[in-house]
């Protein structure tokens, strides 16, 4: 659930998201959550500076889990939309 002046970044299909919060009038604070609680957060001096992080926690989440490193959509997880392909007819079952 979102808080007051919360934005979410982007959102894995885990459950994971970054989140964006106004901290005071310079500095913000971005947060990795999930429904069990926090993850990771950390201070910014300004907005460019935590949306370069929040670019960099979800290519290092998207290394660690062996994905792409692509960025979605600040409300969608494409990474898992376009990773999830399979070809028409065959099954996903071990062989």
């Amino acid at each position: 659930m979102a808080h007051r002046g919360e934005a979410t970044v982007w959102t894995r299909s885990d459950g994971v998201r970054c989140v964006l919060l106004r901290y005071d009038d310079t500095r913000y604070q971005l947060k990795l959550v999930r429904v069990t609680g926090t993850i990771k957060a950390d201070l910014f001096a300004g907005y460019s500076s935590a949306m370069d992080a929040a670019r960099n926690w979800r290519e290092e989440l998207d290394v660690a889990r062996g994905s792409s490193s692509v960025m979605s959509h600040p409300t969608a997880d494409l990474t898992h939309r376009y990773s999830r392909r399979t070809k028409v007819g065959r099954s996903r079952r071990p062989a």
